[in-house]
C-alpha cells in the first residue's frame, strides 16, 4: 500500500481581530527539513466596526516577519500515520498576529480579493464573507526553506474579525 501525502490543516479557534495596519495578519511559514506546498487559505468571517470595502492580499516574501505578537496554530494532520509537521521548525507554525509585525521581504503577490465587509454594528441578515486563495494541484505555492513565508494582509489599516484555515503538505 502506497504512503499517504503528508498533508496538513490549521485553523484559528473563533474569529480573531487583525491589529489596524496593512502588514501580514496571517503567515505560514516554510520548513528547513521539508519542501512545503500550500494548497489553500481560507479567510472567514470579515466583519468590522462599519459596512466597507476592502482588499485581502495574498504575498509570498523570502524573509520571515519580525516583531508583532502572534499566537501559533495548532498543525494537524489529516492522516494520523504522519510524521510531525516540520513547518517553522519546533514549535513554530502558522500565525495569527494580533499585534502587528514588520513584514519580510515581499517577492510578490499571489492574489487579491476586494470584498464587502460586514458590519459588526448592523443587524442586516447578511451572512458574513469568506474568501479563498485556492493554489490547485500542480500550482501550489512551493515554500523552500524556513525563511519563505505565505502572508494574508488588509489593504487598509482597519480592526477586521476574521477566521483563517490553512492546509499544506509537506515533501521530501
Amino acid at each position: 500500500m502506497a504512503a499517504t501525502p503528508a498533508i496538513y490543516r490549521a485553523a484559528t479557534v473563533g474569529s480573531l481581530a487583525t491589529a489596524s495596519t496593512t502588514t501580514s495578519f496571517f503567515v505560514i511559514p516554510g520548513s528547513a527539513t521539508r519542501t512545503v506546498l500550500v494548497r489553500r487559505i481560507i479567510v472567514s468571517g470579515l466583519t468590522t466596526a462599519t459596512l466597507a470595502i476592502n482588499t485581502l492580499l495574498c504575498r509570498k516574501l523570502s524573509t520571515a516577519p519580525t516583531g508583532g505578537t502572534a499566537t501559533d496554530l495548532v498543525k494537524v494532520p489529516l492522516d494520523s500515520a504522519s510524521v510531525a509537521s516540520t513547518l517553522g521548525g519546533a514549535g513554530l507554525g502558522p500565525r495569527f498576529y494580533t499585534a502587528a509585525p514588520t513584514d519580510g521581504t515581499v517577492v510578490g503577490s499571489l492574489g487579491v480579493d476586494m470584498f464587502m465587509a460586514k458590519s459588526t454594528t448592523v443587524v442586516d441578515g447578511a451572512e458574513p464573507e469568506y474568501r479563498e486563495f485556492h493554489f490547485v494541484t500542480p500550482a501550489e505555492v512551493y515554500l523552500r526553506g524556513i525563511a519563505e513565508h505565505v502572508a494574508v494582509s488588509l489593504g487598509t489599516a482597519v480592526i477586521m474579525n476574521v477566521g483563517i484555515q490553512v492546509e499544506w503538505q509537506e515533501i521530501q
